[in-house]
């Protein structure tokens, strides 16, 4: 492709898209992230600014990270009614942002809470199904993007529009 532009997808960097798209092109077809992190390692490197490169700093973020991940990939089995023998296995913690300060300077705090509470409160549950018709958009722009390459994505896009349909009802 000629002329290609580069920008993020979802979040900014202080690094120019255009210049780390092109730094990891010359790195070649396949990358491995090992082979981004030595080239990154090159302070003149725009890909540089990706990183963190304070090693204690670093090690705090990944360890955070690494919480975020126990919490995102924890699981709990539940019955779905008392009535049934049938169990569904879901997120044991689901992350939504919890009201803070007054009515003078209202705010929200980032927390996983357990499902049970989740569900179990109305605004909290609200989230959870915003972020999931979220996803379901996300999912649909992504099947669009690809449908000349893969027809079959043309079905697969009005499956999840009639499943975004059922959860704004």
């Amino acid at each position: 492709m000629a002329n290609k532009v580069y920008e993020w997808k979802f979040m900014t960097l202080s690094a120019d898209p255009q210049k780390v798209g092109e730094e990891l092109e010359a790195l070649g077809d396949t990358l491995e992230p090992t082979s981004i992190i030595d080239a990154a390692r090159d302070p003149t490197k725009e890909l540089h600014k990706c990183f963190e490169w304070d090693d204690g700093e670093a090690a705090n973020r990944y360890r955070y990270s690494q919480a975020e991940f126990l919490l995102r990939n924890i699981s709990v089995r539940v019955q779905v009614k008392e009535s049934e023998q049938r169990e569904i296995v879901v997120r044991a913690f689901e992350h939504v942002n919890l009201p803070v300060g007054g009515q003078d300077k209202p705010s929200s705090v980032s927390a996983y809470i357990r499902i049970e509470k989740v569900m179990a409160d109305d605004a909290l549950r609200e989230q959870v199904f915003e972020r999931l018709k979220a996803s379901i958009r996300q999912a649909r722009k992504t099947a669009k993007n690809y449908q000349t390459l893969f027809p079959l994505l043309v079905e697969v896009d009005r499956k999840l529009a009639d499943t975004e349909k059922v959860l704004t009802k």
